[in-house]
C-alpha cells in the first residue's frame, strides 16, 4: 500500500512539474503579421477611390516607392492603403482619422480604408518606440 501512495505522489508531482514548465516556456504572444483589413467603404458616383502602397522599412515609409512621401487626396475622396512591413517591427497611424494598424513583424500586412472627411494637412507615423521622433513620419494632406 505504501509504494501505491508513492507512486501516486510521485506521478502526481510529475504531472505539476510537466504543466508548470509548460506553461513558463511557453512562446511570448507576438504580433500577427497575417493581412488585416478594414472595410474600404463603398464610393459613391462622386467620391473616387485613391490607393496607396505604403511600406515600412527600416525607419523609414516609402509611399507607391517615394520616401516618406506626401499622401494627397481631395475632402471625401475613399482613402485605400495597403501597409506592408519589410524591414523592422512597424505599425501605421493617422490619429485624426482613427486610422491604426497593429505593430508588426518583416512581412505584415494590413489593408485600411477610411473617408477623407475633413480639409487639412495631418502625419501618419509609425508608434513604435521612438519612430515617430526619430523621422519614421510623412504627410497627410486632405485637400
Amino acid at each position: 500500500m505504501n509504494k501505491l501512495v508513492i507512486l501516486s505522489i510521485i506521478m502526481f508531482s510529475v504531472g505539476i512539474g510537466l504543466f508548470i514548465f509548460t506553461f513558463l516556456h511557453q512562446s511570448p504572444q507576438k504580433e500577427s503579421n497575417e493581412a488585416i483589413t478594414k472595410t474600404i467603404p463603398n464610393a459613391s458616383a462622386e467620391q473616387a477611390i485613391e490607393r496607396f502602397n505604403v511600406e515600412a522599412n527600416g525607419s523609414r515609409f516609402f509611399v507607391n516607392n517615394i520616401e516618406n512621401g506626401d499622401i494627397k487626396v481631395k475632402t471625401g475622396d475613399i482613402v485605400d492603403i495597403t501597409f506592408r512591413s519589410t524591414q523592422g517591427y512597424h505599425d501605421f497611424v493617422i490619429d485624426e482619422f482613427e486610422v491604426k494598424t497593429q505593430k508588426m513583424n518583416p512581412g505584415g500586412t494590413a489593408r485600411l480604408g477610411f473617408t477623407a472627411s475633413k480639409k487639412g494637412t495631418f502625419s501618419y507615423y509609425c508608434s513604435v518606440g521612438d519612430e515617430r521622433k526619430n523621422g519614421m513620419q510623412g504627410r497627410f494632406i486632405v485637400e
